[in-house]
């Protein structure tokens, strides 16, 4: 009876240590994904601040991996794998831009790196173009200042103009190796040698605003083309308003 009692006693001990032993077994837990962080800019081909879709591929799956989606003002952030070696497409204004090859290939961390902030700025130049028209906002490739104003038949400037040429200045400062013409146009009412004059005077007179907020006058070449470059027909008001304006284009 005794070697019975304690027969069965062992066999609640083997037990219970067997259960409690499977109890202790931790879960399994997966490893977190982690993700490089990633901010930037987009600019168009006049390195003017742009909206878009920037999107991230793997090199060896041709998988996306993540999207960007940049403001008005350009700027974007966006969390990528780690372990990844990628290419990139833009969508912007219509049209879609590829960068892939090993000057634009990026990597993120290894498993074995510290997670990374990436620093990330695209320019669209033409010749990564992929899809979509490359035509700009004018026929010319120049980029019309929509809200620079003067008073009626005069080249003084209007105050609203300041925040459109603002824009110019900051262009010229970021990128000290650029060269702009800016050119002044007006509609086909009056004497055609007094609008070529105004335009002129228009042109010179955003220049000496650029100067003034310390941009080199060696950058930037004024020129006045009157009434001989139109953007629309002078039929009615609209069209000639269209037409009298401020536009600029990148020399080099």
């Amino acid at each position: 009876m005794k070697y019975q009692f304690m027969r069965e006693l062992l066999l609640c001990l083997i037990y219970t240590s067997v259960l409690f032993g499977v109890q202790a077994q931790p879960t399994a837990q997966k490893s977190p994904v982690l993700y490089d962080k990633g901010e930037g800019s987009l600019r168009n081909e006049y390195f003017m601040p742009t909206s878009g879709t920037i999107m991230f591929y793997d090199v060896i799956t041709k998988t996306l991996v993540a999207t960007a989606e940049a403001k008005q003002d350009g700027t974007f952030n966006v969390k990528l794998p780690r372990n990844r070696r990628l290419y990139f497409e833009i969508k912007s204004g219509g049209r879609l831009y590829k960068f892939d090859g090993e000057d634009y290939e990026l990597y993120t961390s290894s498993d074995n790196d510290p997670l990374q902030l990436l620093r990330l700025d695209f320019v669209l130049n033409p010749r990564y173009l992929k899809e979509g028209s490359n035509d700009s906002k004018t026929s010319n490739n120049n980029i019309v200042l929509n809200k620079v104003h003067f008073d009626p038949g005069s080249a003084n400037l209007r105050p609203e103009s300041y925040e459109d040429l603002n824009t110019v200045v900051d262009l010229l400062k970021s990128n000290p190796d650029l060269r702009i013409e800016i050119q002044g146009h007006t509609d086909n009412q009056g004497d055609k040698q007094k609008n070529m004059q105004l335009s002129q005077e228009r042109a010179m007179s955003v220049k000496n605003y650029l100067v003034k907020k310390g941009i080199d006058p060696s950058r930037i070449d004024a020129v006045g083309y009157g009434d001989t470059q139109p953007i629309a027909s002078n039929d009615t008001e609209a069209n000639r308003q269209k037409n009298r304006r401020i536009e600029y284009r990148v020399i080099r």
